[in-house]
């Protein structure tokens, strides 16, 4: 179905809306699987869950602004998605189509401003892989006992036995679950959680990462002049 311009400017079509719903999907994926993981209560999770689902919005966010007269933003999000692919083996399977197919676009759209297009995409790339890479560096395990009665009580870092600290491995997380003390129907461990001084700067990246796309992109491109806008009929 032929895109079509009105008296109010580009209307992208459903391609790329449908691609938009499944970034952004991908990204609610991720929150429910941080948030449910393990054995460990929600709250311990829930830093981790923002920001790793906001690092995931950076790609579907940067295709709306491609979608709004940025097409060059259209290159940024697909290398973006393939390079976090990488980091997400089980999202890759989703990830790496969805930037392939903001690549096609890209090549479609025909965007004057090469210069404009390899510096928004580096900008991008950096931060962005920042933002994922920052909630590795530092090991803080934590430890959690599950009660006959349902209860979950979190353990002081000092009772975990685990070891904490700065790391550059960056890698998943492991956690071991046991039976050892009266009343308790379950103690688990994790060998990192993100913190919220974790998830702050990481969010903080994924604003500059948006913002200095954003902005190296340059100014809107008049709608008449967006050629991605058409689907093959």
């Amino acid at each position: 179905m032929p895109q079509t311009e009105n008296s109010k400017g580009w209307v992208p079509g459903p391609t790329a809306w449908v691609l938009l719903v499944l970034g952004n999907g991908v990204a609610a994926a991720m929150f429910a699987l941080r948030i449910f993981r393990s054995d460990q209560p929600p709250s311990l999770n829930l830093a981790g869950a923002v920001a790793f689902a906001a690092v995931l919005c950076i790609p579907p966010t940067l295709a709306l602004f491609a979608m709004r007269g940025r097409p060059r933003l259209f290159a940024a999000a697909g290398v973006l998605s393939i390079t976090l692919a990488v980091g997400l083996s089980v999202l890759g399977l989703v990830l790496i189509p969805l930037g392939v197919m903001w690549l096609w676009m890209h090549a479609r759209s025909s965007p004057e401003g090469i210069l404009r297009t390899l510096g928004a995409v580096i900008a991008v790339l950096v931060l962005g892989a920042a933002s994922f890479m920052v909630l590795f560096v530092h090991l803080d395990p934590r430890c959690a006992d599950t009660y006959t009665d349902g209860t979950m009580q979190i353990l002081p870092l000092g009772e975990t036995g685990m070891e904490s600290g700065w790391t550059w491995d960056v890698g998943g997380t492991s956690t071991v679950s046991s039976i050892s003390k009266p009343g308790v129907v379950m103690s688990s461990c994790v060998s990192d959680i993100v913190t919220w001084a974790e998830a702050a700067v990481s969010l903080a990246l994924v604003v500059a990462a948006l913002g200095s796309g954003r902005v190296i992109a340059g100014a809107s491109v008049p709608a008449a002049k967006i050629s991605v806008s058409r689907d093959a009929t």
